[in-house]
């Protein structure tokens, strides 16, 4: 604002004093000079807006042509009466200068009506309506009584005259009504704040033309001088609006809608219209006052201070349940439901989202209570505050997930704000003599195309999910291979159900062998799956897609039914091996889980105690209810082994109180073994622990001869890995017992 005043408001007020104060008293001399002030300005603000439009490169060009094309108008106009003043030294303005005038404001009003378009104008702001009505009322009403009437009955115009007059009037009108909504935008819904200079420029024009209406039938040589102030100021007001258009980012508005509530200004703006034209009508009778009349103007004083007084309230309230509705009552930052009304919003076509959660934020709740964890969610909202960024809007969306959205975003922006928000979260956070060290996930997306605007939510969650698996204080973006990867994973998840129908599931069986005899004594059961599509699959891949979709339940009742037809089959050609099969957590949990095992081997008729079912060390954080359910499997005579052991979460305390009877050494113990190395120097302590306990030990990943001679000599049972088999089809296993098992022997199962 104080360059507005600067460049344009002073120098005006300045050039015209020194004008009308040391210029020439000849009256066609001096408005030469006031004239030419007129077109130097309108050339000014002609650049202004021919540069801004040149230099823009958004949906608003038309709105920059109109408004030039007005500036060009309003310029010709008055180069048409200079040269007449010039050459002629007439003094009264030419119908040629009033047509190109009158031309200019419509001008004017097609750029308001073609901006009133693109902020998507809609009338459901009942306050903002019943404002403009009051407004143009009075304005209009004003206007006949005090410019048209006296206009017609003083000066009798031509009819030339009198169309140009109606024309400027009905222009000013429009001028008035469309500021006025442009204003109410700029104000609400997040408009340029240059366009103030756009709306002041009409106001001033508009202020102008009042007074030389009044000048046409009155003298006053204050308001002589003051009307072309006005008017130039007008022109360069335009222009200024024009010349900050240009120096701004280009930027898509809003539609025009808003959750902010009518202010006490806006509301008492239409009161004081209703009050000055109370007063011009009371002024009409002379101001001649009775009982009646005063008794009149006390009630509709008092009915408007009372009408006042209850939207102030009313307002408030307003404003507070707004506030809640839409705010974090803790964080005070913008709530979900504000993110997501965001997101289906008239957002930019360029724009970055950033989903994070905060690592450990329950330990912190269940270890020094929710006061604590509620500073935690505190400190963090102004951590995200400390994000310098002017567009960045700041979301809590969940218990311990935030959300950021930053319109118009780059990849250079977005990186940069990726790696400032990383860097938050370095510190720990100092609460109540605490140093608490928080760490986070985030997952980002770039949106640079509308077709990704549909599945924003879906993108940071996948995003997100891989930032988990990478670890803390990571931030991953949602790209290309990311996407590819997550089409493929919601195709897979698509896919799993029929897949069983179909058959494209296969099993396959790797040998455990007694490291003494070197015979098999067992097998594991392994999956794949033939996809139609992408070919086999690991089960890496699908058993994690499996367990999040639920479908893993169904799954594992097909593998562990088939598992036991096959192996079934093979005690019936004389090989009673034990099958080993692995179970998920979320089927170990399953309240059907006991009675769908006690099914299986009725149907297929497999002693319970060729039975092993394999169970991650995850599933052990919950003691007492793994321990009851591993005590009802061995009541049944079903063994049960903890698989990967070494990796999750065993402990020494917890692993003897479980009715297990085999352990599964990690592949991670075996490698390097038995050249000297972190993980093979814990063999013997690991196999000696199992020992002590009575409990099988069981080492996967033996791969070569050396590795099965170690793991004999210091007492490992059985062994596993591609040193002796790879994972075989079912007629290949067949073949393969064939051959380690002649017919006139049966495989050993001490070790069992």
């Amino acid at each position: 604002m104080w360059r507005y005043v600067s460049f344009i408001v002073l120098p005006v007020f300045l050039i015209f004093y020194s004008w009308i104060r040391f210029g020439p008293t000849e009256e066609w001399a001096h408005l030469i000079g006031i004239n030419a002030l007129h077109m130097i300005a309108g050339l000014i603000a002609v650049y202004w807006m021919a540069r801004a439009r040149i230099e823009r490169r958004n949906p608003h060009l038309r709105f920059l042509s109109f408004l030039c094309t007005g500036l060009l108008l309003h310029v010709l106009g008055n180069g048409v009466w200079l040269i007449g003043q010039v050459k002629d030294g007439r003094i009264d303005e030419p119908i040629a200068s009033t047509i190109l005038w009158c031309l200019a404001y419509f001008s004017y009003v097609l750029a308001l009506i073609t901006k009133m378009r693109s902020i998507g104008l809609n009338f459901t702001n009942k306050n903002y309506i019943f404002n403009l009505v009051v407004f143009m009322t009075t304005a209009f009403v004003m206007s006949e009584y005090y410019l048209l009437q006296p206009y017609f009955e003083i000066l009798n115009p031509t009819l030339e005259r009198t169309i140009s007059t109606f024309g400027f009037l009905i222009a000013d009108l429009l001028l008035l009504f469309f500021s006025a909504i442009l204003y109410y935008h700029v104000r609400y819904n997040h408009g340029k704040p240059h366009h103030r200079f756009l709306v002041l420029g009409f106001l001033i024009q508009v202020s102008g033309d009042v007074m030389f209406t009044v000048l046409t039938f009155s003298s006053s040589p204050f308001l002589e001088h003051l009307v072309d102030i006005f008017w130039v100021i007008a022109l360069l007001s335009i222009g200024w609006s024009g010349h900050l258009e240009g120096r701004h980012n280009p930027r898509q508005e809003r539609l025009f809608r808003s959750h902010r509530t009518v202010t006490e200004r806006d509301f008492i703006l239409p009161y004081i219209s209703i009050g000055l034209l109370t007063g011009f009508v009371l002024s009409t009778y002379g101001w001649y006052l009775n009982i009646l009349s005063i008794g009149w103007l006390l009630l509709f004083f008092l009915v408007l201070g009372r009408q006042i007084f209850t939207l102030r309230s009313n307002n408030r309230l307003l404003e507070e349940v707004t506030f809640i509705a839409y705010h974090d009552q803790l964080t005070q930052l913008a709530n979900r439901h504000q993110f997501m009304e965001r997101l289906s919003s008239d957002l930019p076509r360029s724009y970055a989202v950033i989903s994070l959660d905060l690592h450990r934020l329950t330990i912190v709740n269940d270890t020094m209570g929710h006061a604590i964890g509620d500073r935690v969610l505190i400190e963090t909202a102004n951590r995200l505050r400390l994000l310098r960024h002017d567009e960045l809007e700041i979301y809590r969306i969940g218990g311990d997930e935030f959300a950021l959205v930053l319109p118009y975003a780059t990849d250079e922006s977005l990186t940069a704000l990726e790696d400032a928000l990383i860097h938050q979260f370095v510190r720990p956070f100092r609460l109540r003599g605490y140093s608490i060290q928080v760490t986070i996930h985030a997952g980002s997306c770039l949106v640079e195309d509308a077709a990704l605007h549909q599945d924003i939510l879906p993108c940071l969650d996948t995003a997100l999910l891989q930032a988990k698996k990478q670890g803390p204080m990571h931030c991953i973006r949602y790209d290309e291979q990311l996407h590819q990867w997550f089409s493929r994973k919601i195709q897979l998840e698509a896919d799993l159900v029929a897949a069983i129908e179909k058959e494209e599931f296969e099993l396959v069986y790797q040998p455990k062998v007694d490291l003494l005899t070197k015979r098999p004594i067992g097998m594991e059961v392994l999956i794949r799956w033939n996809h139609p599509v992408f070919g086999r699959i690991s089960p890496v891949e699908f058993i994690s897609i499996a367990e999040e979709s639920g479908h893993i339940i169904a799954l594992g009742r097909w593998i562990l039914k088939t598992a036991c037809r096959t192996t079934r089959s093979w005690h019936e050609q004389g090989y009673p091996l034990v099958v080993a099969v692995n179970i998920s957590v979320p089927q170990f949990k399953d309240q059907h889980f006991m009675s769908m095992i006690q099914e299986t081997l009725s149907e297929t008729q497999l002693s319970p105690e060729h039975l092993e079912l394999e169970i991650t060390e995850s599933v052990l954080q919950d003691v007492t209810d793994s321990r009851k359910m591993l005590q009802m499997l061995r009541n049944q005579g079903i063994h049960c082994a903890i698989d990967d052991f070494g990796t999750g979460f065993s402990s020494l305390s917890v692993l003897h109180q479980l009715p297990v009877h085999a352990l599964k050494i990690d592949k991670s113990f075996v490698d390097g073994c038995p050249e000297t190395s972190s993980g093979a120097a814990l063999l013997p302590h690991i196999i000696a622990m199992g020992q002590t306990l009575n409990l099988t030990m069981i080492a996967e990943g033996v791969e070569t001869e050396a590795q099965h001679l170690y793991l004999k000599s210091i007492g490992c049972h059985i062994g596993q890995g591609y040193h002796y088999a790879r994972p075989l089809s079912v007629e290949a296993f067949s073949l393969y017992l064939k051959e380690q098992l002649p017919s006139d022997e049966t495989p050993l199962s001490s070790a069992q």
